[in-house]
């Protein structure tokens, strides 16, 4: 299905790879990187359908008694709460790794604006409106308001990306990222720079897709993680019969548990929900990239000064950073090539000096180690898978048989819902 639809609502199963190395390791990574969205998204929808191939045959079952599909769904899952409350635990686990795919999809632009002037990204429009200024006793705050619309022309909302300076720290501006959160993406808008005299400003967007699905498949997990540990009304009895006046950390206890810690975090996103066009505080001033080839040279080298959190010299804002972007700037214009770059920066450095390991030595035992993991993994699902194929055409002859096994399911999974009737 995303073969055939994704690109058309802006999901292609194949994204745009980014080489980390110049060299085969870096051609293979990239591939990989490449194909990783559709074999997570595969991987997502073989799981829910398993699983809801499981829910199915319960309803079903339950159904032939004479319930409606909603009775029968929800006794089931009070009846076997164990069960499908590891079920659901595992959607929303299945919920999360959509939103950690989503990543693959990121847009990112950068652009000058003055007033008035318009940057598209994606499927978005975003506006520059204008500058302004506020103070307080401990700070000088510059926003930017901006407009986001839709490809339509229709204004979507609004946002104010800002630069907050502290009386205390004024060397040190603090970026204060817009951010707007909707189910489909996250948009992020981040003011860079803003000339006073001409109110020009230098801003980035980036649109981060389906960042609301680790949200809500981390709700979905916990929900089901309360319904597995939740008890019976027999089991609380039992409890109180056997030890009525001694504390243990009984099921109902870890149920209290889990209950306060599911009620603080839906509180927790109910407060990040009204603050959606709110901003974020990032440690980082005013950083300005020419070019995709200074964005991915920077990104690769981080601060050396030894003051700051090391941050890569493409955010970093300090001033040993300021002047390590001119030095390498003058190199480039030179015509120095960014993989010599890179390499004088960790000789003199140290290869801890760069955000991404090198593909030499025991470095590469950091991509090689999971790289071989996953392709065991893969090589196990397909024996077990060609093992489980081979028995089932073994038992399963004819169609009538695949029938009676069917059957046959159906029977001990009724047989099994009346016991835990019963119990």
């Amino acid at each position: 299905l995303q073969f055939l639809f994704g690109a058309s609502v802006g999901y292609p199963p194949i994204v745009e790879p980014t080489e980390i190395y110049d060299t085969t390791t870096g051609t293979v990574l990239a591939w990989m990187s490449a194909v990783a969205p559709v074999v997570s998204f595969s991987i997502c929808g073989f799981v829910l359908t398993s699983i809801g191939q499981e829910f199915w045959r319960g309803v079903r079952v339950r159904m032939r008694k004479g319930e409606s599909a909603a009775t029968a769904l929800v006794r089931l899952v009070s009846r076997g709460r164990r069960r499908y409350g590891g079920y659901i635990v595992h959607i929303g686990a299945v919920f999360m790794y959509i939103g950690f795919t989503g990543a693959a999809y990121d847009v990112e632009q950068e652009s000058a604006l003055r007033p008035g002037e318009t940057m598209t990204i994606g499927r978005h429009t975003v506006r520059y409106d204008q500058p302004r200024m506020e103070t307080d006793p401990n700070k000088r705050m510059i926003f930017t308001d901006m407009t986001i619309m839709d490809d339509a022309g229709n204004e979507t909302g609004q946002v104010a990306p800002a630069k907050f300076i502290y009386r205390t720290h004024p060397q040190m501006p603090t970026t204060e990222v817009a951010i707007r959160s909707r189910p489909a993406e996250d948009i992020y808008v981040i003011m860079s720079t803003v000339d006073p005299s001409t109110r020009r400003g230098t801003f980035r967007i980036i649109i981060r897709p389906l960042v609301a699905w680790i949200w809500f498949g981390g709700i979905v997990l916990l929900l089901g993680a309360m319904l597995g540990m939740w008890p019976t009304g027999r089991e609380l009895l039992r409890e109180e019969v056997a030890r009525p006046r001694r504390f243990r950390f009984s099921p109902a206890v870890a149920i209290v548990a889990v209950a306060i810690v599911v009620a603080t975090m839906m509180a927790w996103v109910g407060v990040a929900s009204a603050q959606t066009d709110s901003s974020s505080s990032l440690h980082a001033g005013s950083v300005v990239i020419n070019d995709p080839v200074e964005r991915q040279l920077f990104g690769r080298l981080l601060c050396q000064c030894g003051d700051c959190a090391r941050l890569p010299l493409d955010t970093c804002a300090c001033g040993w950073a300021d002047d390590k972007r001119v030095e390498i700037r003058e190199l480039l214009a030179a015509g120095e090539e960014p993989t010599k770059i890179q390499e004088s920066f960790r000789a003199q450095y140290g290869a801890k000096a760069l955000a991404i390991p090198s593909d030499e030595g025991l470095d590469r035992a950091l991509w090689a180690v999971p790289v071989g993991a996953m392709v065991l993994a893969v090589g196990f699902i397909i024996i077990m898978g060609r093992r489980w194929q081979r028995r089932g055409a073994a038992t399963s002859v004819t169609a009538i048989a695949a029938a009676g096994e069917d059957l046959a399911y159906d029977s001990r999974l009724d047989e099994e819902i009346d016991r835990l009737e019963e119990s």
